[in-house]
């Protein structure tokens, strides 16, 4: 059995905790094991935090004349903070596959991630053939049972890729061929394919975007997070498989990560500041088992929040 852990991009300062819980279950049920990674609201930024992260063009556009010629194009405040929680997760997921350095046997079936330092983190794992880490959005839904995601997701264990998306708009300007799996398709360079609310990085993959995302050249922001990595399949190499068969989908066509309605959650106060983009990643990424500790979560569950959803009680 294949066993890939998931980090869930969320905001839920609004409805403490509900979007995330409810995401949980449905990524849980679809045979994942689901972690809450934090949200940045796009809303937050500066004037000064805007010129700084977007292009001339990018910041002219969205904030003066609100007009898109594009789809491509970023739409809202929202959607630069889409852009940057995705970066930030990719950061997590290449610091997370990248410092696993054996899977050792406990007393049950389950197994331990250790890694160089001597951490651990507790989420189950399996024999795995290769490393690899779902990326997805609070709104996503899985559209098939778990024995048909299941045998897809086995196939990507023997295929060459960097991001495997379970699945995608804008078909129409995506060009693909066919892969040695039956489920999965390559996409074609020049391809324009649209929704990055569910996809799987492999390790090759995470440590690639982890180097374009932080690239000199890459160091502002011009179009959606999407479209950015659709153009790296041409510009940077960057090997995107889709799934023939739709394995996912979202429950809202402007998603949860990029609402107006949303803000940053999850993160304790002292490590989120004034400014959103400043957040101090670094401490909470190879600590997602021990989120239940963070302040913020123990002001709002009582005895504090962990990974398995439950709440804990104060005398636990």
């Amino acid at each position: 059995m294949i066993k890939i852990n998931a980090l869930c991009i969320s905001m839920d300062d609004k409805d403490n905790g509900k979007t995330w819980l409810s995401a949980k279950v449905r990524i849980e049920e679809a045979g994942f094991s689901a972690f809450h990674f934090p949200g940045v609201d796009g809303k937050k930024l500066t004037d000064v935090q805007l010129q700084k992260l977007l292009t001339i063009p990018a910041y002219s556009k969205l904030i003066h004349t609100n007009q898109r010629s594009s789809a491509e194009e970023l739409p809202s405040l929202g959607a630069v903070g889409c852009y940057l929680a995705h970066v930030h997760a990719c950061d997590c997921a290449h610091d997370y596959l990248t410092n696993v350095d054996s899977y050792s046997d406990s007393d049950s079936n389950d197994t331990d991630i250790v890694y160089k330092n001597g951490d651990k983190l507790d989420i189950i794992n399996h024999d795995n053939k290769k490393k690899m880490i779902m990326i997805v959005e609070s709104d996503v839904i899985f559209t098939l049972s778990k024995s048909a995601i299941e045998k897809a997701i086995s196939q990507l264990q023997n295929l060459d890729f960097d991001l495997a998306l379970l699945d995608y708009f804008n078909r129409r300007q995506v060009s693909t061929e066919p892969s040695d799996q039956a489920e999965w398709h390559f996409l074609k360079p020049g391809s324009q394919y649209m929704g990055n609310h569910c996809y799987i990085l492999s390790e090759r993959g995470a440590r690639k975007l982890a180097a374009i995302n932080h690239s000199e050249e890459n160091k502002k922001i011009e179009c959606q997070i999407d479209t950015f990595y659709s153009h790296c399949i041409a510009a940077k190499g960057l090997v995107v498989v889709g799934c023939n068969t739709q394995l996912a989908s979202q429950t809202l066509h402007l998603s949860s990560v990029q609402g107006k309605r949303l803000r940053t959650f999850g993160v304790p106060s002292d490590l989120l500041p004034n400014d959103p983009i400043s957040v101090n990643f670094n401490r909470i990424r190879m600590q997602l088992s021990n989120w239940c500790q963070l302040d913020q979560y123990k002001k709002k569950y009582g005895g504090g929040f962990n990974p398995t959803g439950k709440r804990k009680t104060s005398t636990q």
